[in-house]
């Protein structure tokens, strides 16, 4: 069996391709240049699209039959409604690849894979919890990830897909 997990975002999202054995196939950070033209209202459209079109390649390249993906936070704002639309867009692309659908909240994937719970109140951070599944997955596979708070030089996105895949393989999903 073969999963694709995704840390879905507008401007970079993290891809991976294990097998059931947890075997690392693929990954990448899917990321969207930024430019310093003034944003159109709707431009996070075309960058769901320009992700999308990645993704598709890239699962008909490995041919996965389980996509797994973190649940979108339900909250008030203009970036968690943007990955909302992003999410309904990915569910669609399942759809259309025959794909098993796989969604987790960010706590449970994490949980499963033991990296919640470990570090006393600093689990509870968002960069602690960041770095923790930075290094899970660095431990894991011998990569070299990173996360540095709001910098295009994190590739903790991709650590994210990974830690995604993993709690499907894990579940037997």
């Amino acid at each position: 069996m073969i999963y694709i997990g995704l840390d879905l975002a507008t401007w970079k999202t993290g891809c991976c391709i294990i097998d059931s054995s947890g075997n690392l196939i693929h990954y990448e950070l899917i990321m969207i240049k930024k430019t310093k033209e003034k944003k159109k209202e709707n431009d996070f459209r075309k960058r769901i699209y320009e992700i999308g079109d990645t993704v598709q390649s890239i699962i008909a390249k490995y041919k996965p039959q389980i996509l797994a993906l973190e649940e979108p936070p339900i909250i008030k704002n203009s970036s968690a409604s943007m990955l909302l639309i992003m999410h309904g867009y990915f569910l669609k692309i399942a759809n259309d690849y025959n794909l098993d659908c796989k969604i987790y909240q960010p706590n449970h994937w994490r949980s499963v894979l033991g990296i919640l719970g470990n570090n006393g109140k600093d689990a509870l951070k968002k960069d602690e919890i960041k770095k923790a599944t930075v290094n899970f997955v660095n431990e894991k596979y011998n990569t070299d990830f990173l996360y540095v708070r709001d910098s295009d030089k994190s590739t903790d996105d991709i650590a994210d897909s990974i830690g995604v895949a993993l709690c499907a393989i894990a579940e037997g999903e």
